[in-house]
């Protein structure tokens, strides 16, 4: 039988049935007797080894029928759901997403599961198990394994990016006799590899680098895609470095974790886009612990969904709003066609067609329409192992996850989420002895919320940790010369709190294997405003942190309204607009050497496009009314002093190319019914 044609169905079915048994196995942990969870997790896992026997699968299948075992006789309360059995079927789910992946690759899988496999079978027995940690070296090891041992959570980053067609390496530095700044040239060092892979480790840590407890020589695991010789060549570059030595990282055997403490939480937390990086969305597994679980919480009862589905191409959808698009464009050719020529029966038949293109276009807009909870669902898991390896206790509060986002826009704030995560779970929850005196419940609270508001949605990372102290902010920042101190006094503490987001910039007192590096909000921010939404950020100290993303529900067709700026064409999204008024030229105030009007007892400043957009302004210089268009983005509000304002449309967003991209003002065009092309104004960067 010829299995191709099924490949598609079975990868993506698997990983609903992945994910559904991460979220079960969550359910599972803080409701061990709960015997539909049980049902549900043995389905999942009865579906995917039915699935994978007949692809041909046999190490798929041979696992989950192992776990199959071990959950039937849960089920008849034949053995109790203790941590160890939920820790060894959270195992069993990292290695199936793995042993899955490389199927998609086409890779040959470098996952050893008989070591897993015999461990179910022995816990199904009954017998003691001698380690609580399960092996997962690579086949055909070398003989000889690197020196640096790394925890089994930086393994299962090494083995995921194996099957990615990536490589490890152990880099030996050593800095020249007499080198004078060395932990400067560490940290450019770690600059540098960051450039063209991804650093999991140090000898010694970074802490220790930056602070220069080393001699003349420390060691990092990189993984990239590059060769021995560019690593070479990007490490010598740097002055003062007299060798570097690569070498590919062998696994040597997985060390025994005896403390709780000791558990380390891999470092996939730079988000980049390109192949050379790890994703930040690689699931961590975390060894057994001694304690007993963390207490998860996920706010809301969860529904399943049953009804009838077909599964569609994203292509084939896009395609489908392109069409939508061109016949907006026409139609909207027809009505000036119709009042032009005054076509009465034309216009009639034009206002029929807007209503069934309107509808049309509502139905296409709502099949590209997905729950964030696709991306949602993935981060209790996330938050569980990271709370078990920071030795801190976490409530993550789910709300929201049935709000609808344009599928193009969810597949990309997954990764700027997980980094916030990690971030508030890191930086802004303390320790539980800490929490307890300030006072504060030794559990820590982490909310991840999502709302619709107007033609937006809005998705929250709140915690009720320590919060960011501006002052501290302030100083790190001048420290490392991001901004001088005269900058920094002129500063309120919104504006300080928002250095945050500067490239380079870290918070972390303590650099650990989570974060750190300064690397990532600045990434965070950029990933978000290239899908044209913000991010910002509300902070007390020992309260809390609130961090918002404000996105747009889609990125294709839009409600705008067009204005006149000289005899140009602009468009302006209709869901960033107040209202339209007229001024005087005498309205207009000067404050700080900026212009100002005041509205409704609000002080509004003023942005003539003209001049920010280098187009020759109209003649008549001082006319005695303006055109103002109140625009807003989030609480930030400006008016837009234009030439003439033609009326609202209906307008279909098409990309400005890849010549063009970046502009900061222009967020892309639109052609209009005439056939003329009208730019679409970046409000965000215009009034920043």
């Amino acid at each position: 039988m010829d299995t191709n044609q099924y490949m598609g169905m079975f990868l993506e079915e698997s990983r609903e049935h992945l994910q559904n048994l991460n979220s079960c196995v969550l359910d599972l942990e803080n409701a061990p007797d709960n015997l539909s969870v049980l049902g549900e997790i043995f389905r999942s896992a009865h579906t995917i080894k039915g699935m994978s026997a007949t692809m041909g699968f046999t190490t798929i299948a041979e696992l989950t029928h192992e776990m199959e075992n071990i959950l039937d006789m849960l089920r008849k309360s034949q053995l109790q759901a203790n941590p160890e059995i939920i820790n060894t079927i959270f195992k069993c789910v990292d290695t199936l997403e793995q042993l899955v992946e490389s199927v998609a690759t086409n890779s040959e899988s470098s996952i050893d599961s008989k070591p897993l496999i015999a461990k179910l079978k022995a816990l199904a027995k009954g017998e003691p198990v001698q380690s609580s940690v399960i092996e997962t070296k690579p086949k055909n090891a070398a003989v000889q394994p690197s020196t640096i041992e790394l925890s089994e959570t930086e393994l299962s980053v090494v083995t995921k990016a194996q099957t990615q067609g990536l490589r490890t390496y152990e880099i030996h530095i050593y800095l020249r006799e007499g080198c004078l700044l060395k932990s400067a040239r560490s940290y450019m060092v770690m600059n540098a590899l960051d450039e063209i892979g991804e650093v999991i480790k140090t000898i010694p840590v970074v802490e220790d680098l930056e602070k220069e407890k080393f001699d003349l020589s420390f060691q990092a695991i990189l993984i990239t895609g590059s060769d021995v010789e560019k690593i070479e060549q990007t490490v010598l570059s740097i002055s003062e470095i007299d060798k570097a030595v690569v070498v590919p990282y062998v696994i040597s055997e997985v060390p025994t974790i005896n403390e709780e403490q000791q558990v380390t939480v891999s470092a996939n937390e730079k988000i980049v886009s390109t192949n050379n990086a790890v994703s930040a969305s690689t699931p961590i597994s975390a060894p057994t612990p001694v304690v007993a679980p963390t207490p998860m919480a996920i706010s809301g009862d969860k529904k399943n969904k049953s009804g009838q589905s077909v599964r569609v191409d994203i292509d084939k959808l896009d395609a489908l709003l392109n069409l939508v698009g061109e016949l907006v464009i026409n139609k909207t050719r027809l009505e000036q066609i119709g009042l032009t020529h005054k076509l009465t029966d034309l216009v009639e038949t034009i206002e029929q067609m807007d209503r069934v293109t309107t509808d049309l276009q509502s139905v296409v807009m709502k099949v590209r329409m997905v729950p964030v909870g696709q991306v949602f669902n993935r981060f209790p898991r996330m938050v569980r192992d990271l709370s078990h390896g920071l030795g801190k206790e976490i409530n993550l509060i789910i709300q929201g996850e049935e709000t609808e986002l344009d599928r193009t826009v969810i597949d990309e704030i997954g990764d700027p989420l997980v980094h916030l995560l990690r971030n508030s779970i890191d930086h802004g929850i303390e320790k539980p002895e800490e929490r307890q005196a300030k006072g504060k419940n030794p559990i820590g609270e982490v909310r991840l919320i999502a709302r619709h508001e107007g033609n937006n949605v809005i998705i929250m990372v709140e915690d009720d940790g320590k919060g960011i102290n501006p002052d501290i902010i302030k100083g790190i920042a001048v420290k490392k010369g991001l901004i001088t101190q005269a900058e920094a006094d002129k500063m309120d503490a919104n504006e300080a709190v928002k250095l945050v987001f500067m490239p380079g910039f870290s918070t972390a007192e303590v650099v650990t294997d989570v974060s750190g590096r300064g690397v990532g909000m600045d990434a965070v921010k950029n990933k978000i405003e290239s899908l044209g939404g913000m991010v910002d950020v509300e902070t007390k100290i020992n309260e809390g942190s609130k961090f918002k993303i404000r996105l747009p529900l889609t990125l294709a067709i839009i409600q705008a309204l067009l204005v006149n700026i000289s005899e140009e064409i602009y468009a302006i999204p209709l869901g960033s607009i107040d209202s339209t008024i007229n001024i005087k030229s005498t309205d207009i105030k000067t404050v700080q050497n900026k212009e100002v009007i005041l509205l409704r007892g609000q002080i509004i400043p003023i942005v003539r496009l003209a001049k920010m957009l280098n187009t020759p302004e109209a003649e008549q210089q001082d006319q005695e009314e303006l055109f103002v268009v109140i625009v807003h983005i989030g609480e930030l509000k400006a008016g837009f002093i234009v030439d003439n304002l033609i009326g609202q449309q209906e307008i279909v967003i098409k990309s400005l190319g890849k010549l063009l991209a970046g502009i900061k003002v222009i967020a892309g065009a639109t052609i209009l019914g005439n056939g003329q092309v009208a730019l679409i104004l970046d409000i965000a960067s215009l009034i920043q």
